[in-house]
């Protein structure tokens, strides 16, 4: 597909999963987490133009990094446990490892770096958040920050 096929794509989702969360929300059936979710997902197809959905298991590279996003994303403002913002029937011991290597990439890999910015800036424009830097508060971080 060519970039502005994938466009066209996540413009297409964008409008569904928009259509779905206020016919389901106006019945009461679904949560603000799953709304966060849904536009969580579609921010990240949006900056990654990968789908994150539980019937997709691939160990890619470029599908593994913003699954990983997603679930960093997903612990850190909703505070829900790992099983509940795990994709389908992952073990929580998943969601814990994910959320490790989030950090490791988070901090070494500048082009994914980036892609997460993108991502936690189009979710702030949603929720009206302030900016701030996500991983100040990592322990590791503050080690990184002391040894220059």
């Amino acid at each position: 597909m060519t970039h502005t096929e994938l466009k066209e794509k996540y413009k297409y989702h964008l409008e569904m999963a928009e259509g779905y969360r206020m016919q389901l929300n106006s019945l009461g059936y679904i949560s603000d987490f799953d709304v966060m979710a849904i536009r969580l997902k579609n921010a990240i197809f949006s900056v990654f133009y990968i789908e994150i959905d539980r019937t997709i298991t691939s160990r890619m590279l470029d599908h593994v990094k913003p699954r990983f996003l997603y679930y960093y994303y997903m612990r850190k403002h909703t505070k829900k446990s790992y099983n509940a913002i795990s994709l389908g029937g992952q073990d929580h011991s998943t969601v814990i490892h994910a959320l490790q290597e989030f950090e490791n990439l988070y901090l070494y890999d500048k082009e994914y770096k980036q892609n997460c910015d993108e991502v936690f800036k189009i979710m702030d424009s949603h929720y009206n958040l302030e900016k701030k830097d996500y991983m100040m508060n990592s322990p590791r971080v503050d080690l990184l920050l002391d040894a220059k």
